[in-house]
């Protein structure tokens, strides 16, 4: 069944093919509203949905419990319609046969088709009225069905029909004893054959209670007699016993029919005895509770561990599990090994007070190795919600001990009884079974950045080589500033043979200037001195350069050495197309992919070259197809944002955004990060549609603060106020980076700002200047753009939008280049996300910069450049 504890958890969503319907509860055994519908599963993150688990059938839902029972819908369905297709079937084949119709009656009731089985019924009633066997089935599903009078007229047919029928007589009879007549029920069990009470004393008990709920307690007793004759255990029964003497004290008996309860078992005695056993063991129990704990072995690795404690023998803790291992109280030593290799070695000490054993119920956990996750959570129970509920996670920490839980190692039951409108709290201890990326996916304030990155470090200080956990380790760092930090550490993996690919690629990732650059490549070219066709390291070497005619032939040699290495085709593909040679980039992401057919990054860098190639179609069905499964996932929707305004379908993007935001509404989401997504959907579809007015107010947005300062420089760089967009880089945290330097240095410089142009290039060079090889190479082409060799430009290593910037501001200050450099630019300008409307005017311009006395005076071009219109 689906759990939510604080936001975290499972949920169903909606309801379809909803049935509801009266019968009994199997689980709570009361007559209830029972209902059956279809829904989806979904993981939720502050009740967000996230990620759907699957579509099930709900069965047998109580409006009481809410217990219930579910089933995969497609299993469901095919089950179905197979089990009632087999039954008509059988039923056209054998029409006379009342077997054939009851085994459809049971069919269509068990998948709650009761219209249907309603009908089947009643032709089954009457055209067999003459079989007695039928008519008590059918008398059985009336009851099912919770219709006692409907079920006991059908007893009766069966036992006219058959009088030696003893299951027919017994129903007969305990109809009339539920009608409220208990002599005739009697009299109908003494009738030949009788049904005697050492055959069926249950029936004997509840003729005894028919008879005391009429005030008959004479009788009652009689009957209850009967059954204690035959069931002698009765008499020590305590319910048995307060029926037999209140019917015994009504009818003013001077002996009971029940057994005398032996002095030895008395309550005095019993009193004494245990006090007795208090007292003598209090202090031995208290002494066994001190020597018999549990330690929980924890272990969050992908790999199994050995723990010894206290030099006893290895405890295996096989991968992602938990072992129970009983210790006493007391200081104690733990060593973790994984793969022969030691990871931990700690010291620990499980204490308690003499009372404190008695009444604490403390779980304690050895998280070895420090890889696994420790939730406690606390829960607060109530008829009606009250604030309350809390939990926090323990990671790292090899010790931990927690007080008074009510469920250790289990989750949380949907309901408890609580009284009235009091409420009750109760707490839980789990493990939270996480990949090393996953930790980053909590919700923010649940661990901190540090704790995080240190959850990652443990797992891939023991080699892993996840592809998924050091990406957003890295991309988790160099967003928090911890590029250093990330470094380090890295730097501990890249000795390590054979080559950890992963680890090398996010080391370069997390390059920041060309001698950190080169540091990696002085190891790389030691490697190739030593084994010159390491395919992992000519493609490693490959990445390193900034100069498209360089790579390649680095990864070429790459694919020749290990042609099932995806990686090269990827790089090469992903250099091709920043090259705008996107036909043959399709070619090496196609091998790419036939090599790792899942790849995320290389399915994504695909589709942005299909994009390019103007493949919108493709690519629009593409990603409807995964927004089908998914609907509220945020980056494949803004892309279809984007590819809807590529085929200049502005109409079906405003209409897209709009479905977007009100499938929130209707699945009744509202918290922050539905509001962020909703907000962030609406700012595109504004973009993409020149509203850049709109573009701006999305800036006052609280959903947005935190880019507030990035589009209010966007908006008012479309709208051609360059010196407020200047003004919100400068109030940003971060300030002005070296593209958004270069950026405003073209719009001023076709604004005829030179010197406004000259400050800006000035201030971008001298970040480039600090940068990576492809960043010093772009400062070095702005600085002699009027001597530039075409070729470098082109073959320069930098993702289409960066590469645009850079192609504009050298074809302004490049007249020979010009008209080429410009071409490129358009055709690298396939994103309609910003700055694309920016780059379309600022190519318009500097092409008619160009174009001598047609293009007007130096005024003109300016306010050109400065009218978004």
């Amino acid at each position: 069944m689906p759990a939510t504890i604080n936001g975290i958890g499972t949920t169903y969503y909606g309801k379809k093919n909803l049935r509801v319907y009266e019968g009994e509860c199997e689980f709570c055994q009361r007559t209830a509203q029972l209902s059956e519908y279809e829904t989806i599963y979904w993981f939720v993150v502050l009740f967000i949905p996230v990620l759907p688990l699957g579509r099930k059938q709900i069965l047998s839902d109580c409006s009481i419990c809410r217990r219930h029972r579910s089933v995969a819908l497609a299993k469901w369905q095919q089950l179905r319609e197979q089990s009632i297709a087999e039954g008509t079937e059988e039923l056209s084949a054998s029409p006379d046969d009342p077997q054939a119709s009851l085994k459809l009656l049971q069919t269509l009731s068990a998948f709650s088709r009761f219209d249907e089985a309603e009908q089947l019924a009643a032709g089954i009633e009457q055209r067999f009225d003459d079989d007695a066997d039928v008519q008590f089935s059918i008398g059985q599903w009336h009851d099912f069905r919770g219709r006692p009078t409907e079920a006991a007229a059908c007893y009766r047919r069966a036992l006219a029909l058959q009088p030696d029928n003893l299951a027919a007589k017994r129903a007969v009879a305990l109809a009339m004893m539920s009608e409220g007549k208990p002599a005739q029920a009697e009299a109908l069990l003494n009738e030949t054959p009788q049904i005697t009470a050492r055959q069926d004393p249950a029936v004997y008990i509840q003729l005894g209670r028919a008879y005391q709920a009429q005030a008959q307690h004479a009788e009652a007793c009689s009957a209850f007699a009967l059954a204690h004759e035959a069931a002698p255990g009765l008499g020590t029964d305590k319910q048995f016993r307060k029926w037999v003497q209140t019917s015994e004290r009504f009818a003013g008996s001077d002996r009971s029919l029940l057994p005398t309860i032996p002095f030895y078992r008395s309550v005095p005695v019993l009193i004494a005895a245990a006090a007795a056993v208090i007292l003598v063991g209090v202090f031995g129990i208290n002494y066994y509770i001190s020597t018999h704990r549990t330690l929980h072995l924890v272990n969050g690795f992908d790999r199994p561990l050995e723990v010894r404690v206290d030099g006893g023998e290895p405890q295996v803790v096989a991968a992602r599990s938990r072992t129970a291992f009983p210790i006493a109280e007391g200081h104690h030593r733990a060593v973790v090994t994984a793969d022969r290799k030691q990871l931990a070695d700690d010291e620990f000490d499980i204490t308690a007070g003499f009372w404190e054993r008695f009444v604490d119920s403390p779980v304690y956990v050895l998280n070895a190795g420090g890889g696994g996750a420790v939730v406690w959570e606390e829960a607060v129970y109530s008829e009606k919600p009250v604030p309350g509920g809390s939990g926090r996670l323990e990671t790292g920490q090899a010790f931990v001990s927690f007080h008074d839980v009510d469920f250790p190692f289990e989750e949380f039951p949907q309901t408890i009884k609580v009284e009235g409108s009091k409420s009750v709290t109760k707490t839980r201890v789990g493990v939270l079974q996480l990949a090393p990326e996953e930790i980053f996916y909590l919700p923010p304030g649940l661990v901190s950045v540090d704790t995080q990155l240190a959850f990652a470090e443990t797992h891939l200080a023991l080699g892993t080589d996840s592809k998924a956990a050091l990406e957003t380790y890295a991309q988790v760092a160099a967003s928090e500033g911890q590029e250093e930090r990330a470094r380090e550490f890295l730097a501990t993996g890249l000795d390590a043979l054979p080559v950890r690919l992963q680890w090398h690629r996010m080391a370069q990732d997390l390059c920041e200037t060309v001698q950190q650059e080169d540091e990696l490549r002085r190891r790389y070219e030691a490697w190739l001195e030593q084994d010159p066709s390491s395919a992992a390291v000519l493609y490693l070497m490959g990445r390193l350069e900034s100069d498209y005619e360089k790579a390649i032939p680095y990864y070429e040699r790459a694919i020749a050495a290990d042609p099932s290495n995806p990686y090269p085709w990827s790089a090469k593909a992903f250099l091709l197309h920043n090259c705008g040679e996107f036909s043959a980039a399709e070619a090496a992401y196609a091998k790419a992919l036939e090599l790792r057919p899942d790849d995320a990054d290389f399915l994504d860098g695909l589709r942005a070259n299909r994009t390019a190639l103007g493949q919108l179609a493709e690519v629009e069905r593409e990603l409807r197809e995964t927004l089908g499964r998914e609907p509220y996932q945020l980056v494949p929707h803004l892309e279809l944002l984007a590819v809807l305004a590529a085929q200049g379908r502005m109409n079906d993007v405003r209409h897209a955004s709009e479905e977007y935001v009100q499938g929130f509404a209707m699945m009744g989401e509202n918290g922050p990060n539905a509001r962020e997504a909703i907000a962030l959907s609406e700012y595109t579809a504004a973009y993409l549609t020149s509203d850049f007015a709109a573009v701006l107010a999305a800036s006052d947005r609280p959903e947005l603060a935190k880019y507030a300062a990035n589009l209010r420089y966007q908006a008012n760089l479309e709208l051609g106020r360059y010196d407020r967009a200047a003004e919100a880089l400068q109030a940003d945290d971060g300030g002005a980076d070296a593209m958004d330097s270069l950026q405003l240095s073209v719009a001023y410089r076709a604004a005829g700002d030179h010197a406004g142009a000259a400050y800006w290039q000035n201030r971008a060079c001298s970040q480039l200047d600090d940068g990576r090889r492809e960043e010093v190479a772009i400062a070095e082409m702005l600085r002699r753009a009027s001597e530039l060799n075409m070729d470098e430009t082109r073959n320069l290593a930098l993702v289409p939008r960066q590469k645009v910037t850079a192609l504009i501001a050298l074809a302004q200050q490049s007249p020979k280049h010009r008209e080429e450099l410009l071409k490129l630019a358009t055709r690298l300008n396939y994103s309609r996300i910003f700055p694309h409307h920016f780059n379309e005017r600022m190519i318009a311009a500097t092409a008619a910069q160009g174009a001598g006395a047609n293009a007007g005076s130096v005024e003109e071009r300016a306010a050109a450049a400065t009218n978004p219109q």
